[in-house]
């Protein structure tokens, strides 16, 4: 994409999102927010009994998936069987700093486990750089490997520059991944205008939608963030959500 465009989309993306954040949007429906949720449980201290906790929340809520760490995968996909949120996990989490060969063997566990989606770190450092080369091996590679489990990346947006982002949507759409998510949480939370950005930059035949994850504590934040683009809401507050809603 020519970086003066790239610069047009960003200052476009910025005015939105000032606008959003100042209460200028159109609110989707609170129960659309609420659908969108990954319910997500990533500590490394978690026990047998919260993962099926955390199903049973799922479903009682109709997020749309439940976001575990692979050991827990097997679990997930007993105690939902074949309930409505699906079973999505993460690879490489949260540094992204595997070889692809690693990344790779963890996504093929996880389908033959039961997971439904896979949210993968990527190697950051191939973004940092710009080599083009080496992300579009990487996505080709993670795209094969994922056969039909619903692919997101996670490229830590918060690190990248404007330019960078739009690399990451262009050969995300090329290699035909199904989410651009804007971070692990681990490097600064999910931005109003990083949704935004991301979004304008995805052409609709492409396919490729938008997660956002990191920091998202509020309902008003995450109906926010499903107006300016995102179709999916990973959060770990996702009970404290539900009780906005409800007050």
């Amino acid at each position: 994409m020519p970086m003066d465009m790239v610069e047009l989309l960003a200052k476009r993306a910025g005015k939105t999102a000032a606008r959003a954040e100042a209460g200028f949007y159109d609110r989707p429906d609170k129960e659309k927010v609420i659908r969108s949720i990954d319910h997500t449980l990533l500590s490394g201290t978690a026990q047998a009994d919260d993962i099926v906790r955390l199903c049973e929340e799922a479903v009682e809520n109709q997020f749309s998936a439940v976001c575990i760490p692979p050991v827990w995968v097997p679990l997930a996909r007993e105690t939902l069987e074949d309930k409505a949120p699906r079973v999505c996990t993460t690879i490489a989490f949260p540094s992204g700093a595997l070889p692809l060969s690693l990344k790779v063997q963890e996504i093929e566990w996880a389908k033959e486990s039961g997971a439904d989606e896979v949210d993968v770190v990527l190697n950051i450092s191939n973004i940092l750089r710009n080599d083009k080369k080496a992300l579009f091996e990487e996505l080709s590679t993670l795209r094969e490997a994922s056969g039909n489990l619903c692919l997101k990346i996670i490229i830590e947006a918060n690190l990248l520059t404007n330019h960078q982002k739009a690399m990451c949507v262009t050969i995300a759409e090329q290699t035909g991944i199904n989410y651009i998510k804007t971070g692990t949480g681990y490097n600064g939370p999910a931005s109003f205008f990083d949704v935004a950005f991301l979004k304008s930059l995805t052409s609709d035949s492409s396919g490729l939608k938008v997660k956002a994850s990191g920091g998202i504590r509020s309902l008003k934040a995450a109906e926010i963030l499903v107006a300016l683009g995102a179709s999916r809401i990973g959060t770990s507050k996702a009970m404290e959500l539900v009780a906005n809603n409800r007050s």
